[in-house]
């Protein structure tokens, strides 16, 4: 024990205080992170299957007064009745759908339940921005999967200075207000089946990051568990690493040993130096 003594030393009670604060803290965030994860992929799990044997209802009966999405609303199975807006359809760039980057065909449906506000409306998703089908004109009812809006953290959204008339970056009121002559809802319709023209391809659920597959949210959150532990042992680590060198430098110290000792001197005779 008596190489150990230096533990009872102030400032090496400090440092093994911190790391006996350090860890179970570190411990304690790599649980929190795995408990999201495990959250988001019961959630996403949940939702799916709400999607696969749910009943489609009204849109509106799923969003606010102020067209903003409702928590029970994510993901629900929804039907929108009203008219396209043929002459404010916009793409959406660097969207993916089975691997490929194509573009968001996005088109607003207005006179939904004598609304003022629109209704965004995802018809599909193309890889050529020259060939998107035509919306039909009257009244259509449209059935798709309700989204909450789009943000910075979306894969794929850009700026919209940086794009061509006619594109926008980013599926959200915040950005479509800038782009449309009218107020839309703080949502999108993702359209499904039947409601998705030939031409364009339907944008599955799996695209968006709180479904049930394992999407890049729920990587991060297991990649943030992994880092809180791997910061946990490697507080341990260092710890033990100095507690080592002290004792072995102690027990040096103890023997007689020095670096002064260890060390060979210079002869100073005369003779040495000739």
């Amino acid at each position: 024990m008596g190489v150990y003594r230096f533990l009872l030393k102030p400032q090496w009670v400090a440092l093994t205080l911190l790391v006996v604060l350090v860890v179970p803290a570190c411990v304690g965030l790599g649980f929190w992170q795995l408990s999201r994860y495990e959250g988001r992929v019961a959630q996403g799990k949940h939702e799916k299957k709400q999607l696969e044997s749910g009943t489609a209802v009204p849109v509106r009966s799923l969003l606010s007064g102020d067209g903003e999405l409702t928590s029970a609303g994510q993901n629900r199975l929804v039907t929108v009745s009203g008219s396209y807006d043929a002459g404010h359809q916009l793409l959406v760039p660097d969207r993916q759908v089975n691997g490929r980057t194509g573009y968001y065909v996005l088109t607003m449906v207005r006179g939904v339940d004598g609304s003022s506000r629109a209704v965004p409306v995802v018809r599909g998703w193309t890889a050529a921005k020259d060939r998107v089908p035509a919306a039909p004109a009257g009244r259509v009812t449209v059935t798709g999967t309700l989204r909450a809006p789009e943000s910075a953290d979306t894969v794929g959204s850009g700026a919209n200075a940086a794009l061509p008339s006619g594109q926008i970056g980013m599926i959200a009121g915040s950005t479509l207000v800038n782009a449309l002559p009218y107020s839309v809802d703080d949502a999108y319709v993702a359209a499904s089946g039947a409601s998705v023209p030939a031409g364009l391809t339907a944008v599955p659920i799996a695209d968006d990051s709180s479904t049930g597959s394992f999407t890049a949210r729920e990587a991060q959150n297991l990649g943030y568990t992994g880092e809180w532990f791997v910061f946990a042992g490697f507080a341990v680590f260092m710890w033990f690493r100095f507690v080592r060198g002290q004792a072995e430098s102690e027990r040096d110290r103890l023997l007689g040993i020095t670096d002064e000792a260890a060390e060979p001197r210079p002869d100073p005779s005369p003779a040495a130096a000739r």
